[in-house]
């Protein structure tokens, strides 16, 4: 049996709510689950007794390469060629990003829906 319960007036409740509420929720979650497995990938190459460092640097590079590839063109990306570049990037000019790419899990959301 299912016990109902009363809506909270805290503002945690409410948060939740209206995360849940949300039609994107889904499509949101899987970015970040997409985002997540970029860093734990890296993590888990990096766990272990081997020594690590001397590709440490250059896998960093490669990390944030990655996730600034889900927020800019291809073009901006290229012009980054070293760490100095890469380090003095400003990611808050409008005129570099471009449209997010969520992935499949959009296509298959809008898809669900449309049925």
């Amino acid at each position: 049996m299912i016990k109902k319960v009363k809506n909270s007036d805290t503002k945690s409740y409410k948060h939740v709510a209206d995360g849940c509420a949300d039609r994107l929720l889904e499509v949101k979650l899987q970015f970040m689950l997409s985002i997540g497995k970029s860093l734990q990938a890296f993590l888990l190459w990096f766990q272990t007794d081997n020594p690590m460092s001397p590709f440490l640097v250059s896998d960093e590079v490669d990390l944030v390469q990655d996730l600034l590839a889900k927020f800019f063109s291809r073009k901006t990306l290229d012009t980054l060629k070293t760490t100095a570049d890469l380090c003095k990037f400003n990611v808050e000019k409008n005129e570099t990003h471009t449209q997010v790419d969520v992935g499949f899990q959009l296509n298959n959301y809008f898809a669900n829906i449309h049925q």
